[in-house]
Protein backbone atom coordinates (compact mmCIF):
# COMPACT_ATOMS: atom_id res chain seq x y z
CA UNK A 1 0.00 0.00 0.00
CA UNK A 2 1.14 3.55 -0.63
CA UNK A 3 -0.22 5.04 2.62
CA UNK A 4 3.17 5.35 4.39
CA UNK A 5 1.92 2.67 6.80
CA UNK A 6 -0.54 5.23 8.24
CA UNK A 7 2.29 7.48 9.48
CA UNK A 8 2.21 11.21 8.72
CA UNK A 9 3.42 12.02 5.21
CA UNK A 10 6.47 14.06 6.26
CA UNK A 11 7.91 11.30 8.46
CA UNK A 12 11.40 10.11 7.39
CA UNK A 13 11.93 6.36 7.51
CA UNK A 14 15.41 4.86 7.65
CA UNK A 15 16.86 3.84 4.28
CA UNK A 16 17.42 0.22 5.35
CA UNK A 17 16.70 -2.30 8.09
CA UNK A 18 19.81 -2.30 10.28
CA UNK A 19 18.90 -5.26 12.50
CA UNK A 20 19.33 -7.98 9.86
CA UNK A 21 22.03 -10.47 10.90
CA UNK A 22 24.34 -12.46 8.65
CA UNK A 23 26.14 -14.07 11.60
CA UNK A 24 24.86 -14.54 15.14
CA UNK A 25 26.11 -11.76 17.39
CA UNK A 26 26.04 -8.94 14.87
CA UNK A 27 22.74 -7.76 16.33
CA UNK A 28 22.37 -10.14 19.25
CA UNK A 29 25.38 -8.99 21.22
CA UNK A 30 25.93 -10.34 24.76
CA UNK A 31 24.52 -7.22 26.44
CA UNK A 32 21.35 -7.42 24.32
CA UNK A 33 20.87 -11.10 25.17
CA UNK A 34 21.38 -10.29 28.86
CA UNK A 35 18.65 -7.63 28.70
CA UNK A 36 16.28 -9.65 26.53
CA UNK A 37 14.16 -10.90 29.43
CA UNK A 38 13.54 -7.34 30.63
CA UNK A 39 12.38 -5.64 27.43
CA UNK A 40 8.66 -5.99 26.57
CA UNK A 41 8.13 -7.87 29.82
CA UNK A 42 4.60 -6.51 30.22
CA UNK A 43 3.72 -7.45 26.65
CA UNK A 44 4.51 -11.12 27.23
CA UNK A 45 2.98 -11.05 30.71
CA UNK A 46 -0.25 -9.74 29.21
CA UNK A 47 -0.11 -12.39 26.48
CA UNK A 48 0.29 -15.10 29.14
CA UNK A 49 -2.69 -13.74 31.07
CA UNK A 50 -4.71 -13.83 27.86
CA UNK A 51 -3.66 -17.44 27.23
CA UNK A 52 -4.61 -18.47 30.76
CA UNK A 53 -7.95 -16.65 30.70
CA UNK A 54 -9.10 -18.16 27.40
CA UNK A 55 -7.32 -21.52 27.80
CA UNK A 56 -5.30 -21.01 24.63
CA UNK A 57 -3.26 -24.05 23.63
CA UNK A 58 -0.99 -22.96 20.77
CA UNK A 59 1.38 -20.00 20.63
CA UNK A 60 3.62 -18.58 17.91
CA UNK A 61 6.10 -15.73 18.29
CA UNK A 62 6.97 -13.93 15.05
CA UNK A 63 10.28 -12.15 15.48
CA UNK A 64 11.10 -14.04 18.67
CA UNK A 65 14.72 -12.89 18.93
CA UNK A 66 16.59 -15.24 21.25
CA UNK A 67 13.19 -16.34 22.68
CA UNK A 68 14.01 -15.62 26.32
CA UNK A 69 10.56 -14.28 27.20
CA UNK A 70 8.75 -16.82 25.03
CA UNK A 71 10.44 -19.58 27.01
CA UNK A 72 9.82 -17.88 30.36
CA UNK A 73 6.09 -17.40 29.84
CA UNK A 74 5.11 -20.19 27.43
CA UNK A 75 7.51 -23.14 27.67
CA UNK A 76 4.64 -25.28 29.03
CA UNK A 77 2.84 -24.91 25.68
CA UNK A 78 5.82 -25.97 23.51
CA UNK A 79 5.53 -22.76 21.48
CA UNK A 80 6.64 -22.10 17.92
CA UNK A 81 9.22 -19.39 17.28
CA UNK A 82 10.05 -17.62 14.02
CA UNK A 83 12.97 -15.31 13.27
CA UNK A 84 16.20 -14.91 11.36
CA UNK A 85 18.13 -18.18 10.95
CA UNK A 86 21.07 -16.87 12.99
CA UNK A 87 19.21 -17.34 16.30
CA UNK A 88 18.21 -20.96 15.65
CA UNK A 89 21.22 -22.65 17.25
CA UNK A 90 21.03 -20.45 20.35
CA UNK A 91 17.35 -21.29 20.87
CA UNK A 92 17.90 -25.02 20.28
CA UNK A 93 20.73 -25.11 22.86
CA UNK A 94 18.96 -23.09 25.53
CA UNK A 95 15.22 -23.69 25.10
CA UNK A 96 14.53 -27.27 23.92
CA UNK A 97 10.73 -27.02 24.31
CA UNK A 98 10.57 -24.30 21.65
CA UNK A 99 10.12 -25.30 18.01
CA UNK A 100 12.09 -22.83 15.88
CA UNK A 101 11.70 -22.09 12.18
CA UNK A 102 13.78 -19.59 10.23
CA UNK A 103 11.83 -16.91 8.42
CA UNK A 104 12.25 -13.64 6.57
CA UNK A 105 9.34 -11.59 7.88
CA UNK A 106 9.42 -9.39 4.80
CA UNK A 107 9.19 -12.42 2.50
CA UNK A 108 7.64 -15.22 4.57
CA UNK A 109 6.04 -17.29 1.83
CA UNK A 110 6.24 -21.05 2.18
CA UNK A 111 7.40 -21.26 5.80
CA UNK A 112 3.97 -22.07 7.22
CA UNK A 113 1.36 -24.31 5.72
CA UNK A 114 -1.91 -22.70 4.61
CA UNK A 115 -3.84 -24.43 7.41
CA UNK A 116 -1.38 -23.68 10.23
CA UNK A 117 -3.07 -21.37 12.71
CA UNK A 118 -2.30 -20.55 16.32
CA UNK A 119 -4.63 -19.60 19.15
CA UNK A 120 -2.24 -16.82 20.11
CA UNK A 121 0.38 -15.01 18.06
CA UNK A 122 2.91 -12.51 19.39
CA UNK A 123 4.93 -9.92 17.50
CA UNK A 124 6.66 -7.79 20.13
CA UNK A 125 8.66 -4.73 19.08
CA UNK A 126 9.44 -6.21 15.69
CA UNK A 127 7.59 -4.28 12.99
CA UNK A 128 9.55 -1.07 13.62
CA UNK A 129 12.63 -3.03 12.49
CA UNK A 130 11.12 -4.06 9.14
CA UNK A 131 11.59 -2.02 5.98
CA UNK A 132 8.21 -3.32 4.79
CA UNK A 133 6.07 -4.60 7.68
CA UNK A 134 3.03 -5.44 5.54
CA UNK A 135 4.05 -9.06 4.75
CA UNK A 136 4.53 -9.72 8.47
CA UNK A 137 1.14 -8.24 9.29
CA UNK A 138 -0.52 -10.39 6.64
CA UNK A 139 1.35 -13.46 7.94
CA UNK A 140 0.06 -12.78 11.45
CA UNK A 141 -3.49 -12.15 10.21
CA UNK A 142 -3.52 -15.37 8.19
CA UNK A 143 -2.13 -17.62 10.91
CA UNK A 144 -3.92 -16.24 13.99
CA UNK A 145 -6.92 -18.26 15.15
CA UNK A 146 -7.95 -16.22 18.22
CA UNK A 147 -5.73 -13.34 19.35
CA UNK A 148 -2.66 -11.45 18.16
CA UNK A 149 -0.57 -9.43 20.60
CA UNK A 150 1.48 -6.69 18.94
CA UNK A 151 3.79 -4.08 20.39
CA UNK A 152 5.90 -1.20 19.13
CA UNK A 153 7.30 2.04 20.62
CA UNK A 154 5.04 5.09 20.92
CA UNK A 155 7.01 7.61 18.87
CA UNK A 156 6.02 10.87 20.53
CA UNK A 157 6.39 9.52 24.07
CA UNK A 158 9.76 7.91 23.34
CA UNK A 159 11.25 10.53 20.97
CA UNK A 160 9.24 13.68 21.66
CA UNK A 161 6.23 15.41 20.13
CA UNK A 162 6.75 16.29 16.48
CA UNK A 163 9.69 13.92 15.96
CA UNK A 164 9.94 12.95 12.29
CA UNK A 165 12.68 10.29 12.38
CA UNK A 166 13.84 7.63 14.80
CA UNK A 167 17.17 8.24 16.49
CA UNK A 168 17.74 4.46 16.57
CA UNK A 169 19.29 3.24 13.30
CA UNK A 170 17.71 -0.20 13.72
CA UNK A 171 14.19 1.27 13.88
CA UNK A 172 13.07 1.90 10.31
CA UNK A 173 9.98 3.79 11.47
CA UNK A 174 7.92 4.39 14.59
CA UNK A 175 4.21 5.12 15.09
CA UNK A 176 2.19 7.30 17.41
CA UNK A 177 -0.69 5.57 19.18
CA UNK A 178 -3.28 6.93 16.75
CA UNK A 179 -1.13 6.04 13.72
CA UNK A 180 -0.55 2.50 14.95
CA UNK A 181 -4.25 1.93 15.61
CA UNK A 182 -5.02 3.09 12.08
CA UNK A 183 -2.29 0.85 10.66
CA UNK A 184 -3.41 -2.29 12.51
CA UNK A 185 -7.04 -1.78 11.53
CA UNK A 186 -6.16 -1.04 7.91
CA UNK A 187 -4.33 -4.38 7.65
CA UNK A 188 -7.34 -6.50 8.53
CA UNK A 189 -7.49 -6.60 12.33
CA UNK A 190 -10.07 -5.57 14.90
CA UNK A 191 -8.48 -3.98 17.97
CA UNK A 192 -9.77 -5.29 21.30
CA UNK A 193 -7.33 -3.45 23.54
CA UNK A 194 -4.72 -0.74 22.98
CA UNK A 195 -2.63 0.29 25.99
CA UNK A 196 0.62 2.02 26.87
CA UNK A 197 2.90 -0.11 29.04
CA UNK A 198 6.50 0.08 30.33
CA UNK A 199 9.26 -0.60 27.81
CA UNK A 200 10.99 -2.94 30.25
CA UNK A 201 10.32 -4.79 33.47
CA UNK A 202 9.64 -2.66 36.55
CA UNK A 203 9.94 -3.73 40.17
CA UNK A 204 6.85 -3.67 42.39
CA UNK A 205 7.45 -0.16 43.74
CA UNK A 206 8.04 1.23 40.25
CA UNK A 207 4.91 -0.45 38.95
CA UNK A 208 2.76 1.12 41.68
CA UNK A 209 4.26 4.52 40.89
CA UNK A 210 3.66 3.95 37.19
CA UNK A 211 0.00 3.02 37.73
CA UNK A 212 -0.57 6.13 39.85
CA UNK A 213 1.16 8.54 37.49
CA UNK A 214 -0.97 10.92 35.45
CA UNK A 215 2.01 11.86 33.28
CA UNK A 216 3.00 9.85 30.22
CA UNK A 217 6.71 9.06 30.44
CA UNK A 218 9.22 7.29 28.23
CA UNK A 219 10.07 4.66 30.83
CA UNK A 220 6.55 3.91 32.00
CA UNK A 221 4.43 4.39 28.87
CA UNK A 222 6.82 4.10 25.92
CA UNK A 223 5.54 0.77 24.57
CA UNK A 224 2.26 0.32 22.74
CA UNK A 225 0.45 -2.96 23.44
CA UNK A 226 -2.32 -4.04 21.07
CA UNK A 227 -4.54 -7.09 21.42
CA UNK A 228 -6.43 -7.75 18.21
CA UNK A 229 -8.25 -10.38 16.20
CA UNK A 230 -8.15 -11.02 12.44
CA UNK A 231 -11.17 -9.88 10.46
Amino acid sequence: MSDNYCIREDYQAQARAASVEVEFGQYWKPWRIAKSLEYQWDVYKHARQLADRFELKSVADFGCGVATKLNHFFSHLSPCAFDQPTVGDYIARNFPTISFRAIDLESPQGVLGPDERFDLTICADVIEHLFDPDPAMELIRTHTKRFAVLSTPEREIVRGVGTLKSTKPDHVREWTKDEFAAYVQSRGFEIIEHALVPKERLDDAEMIECEQSAELTRRWHGCQLVVCTPR
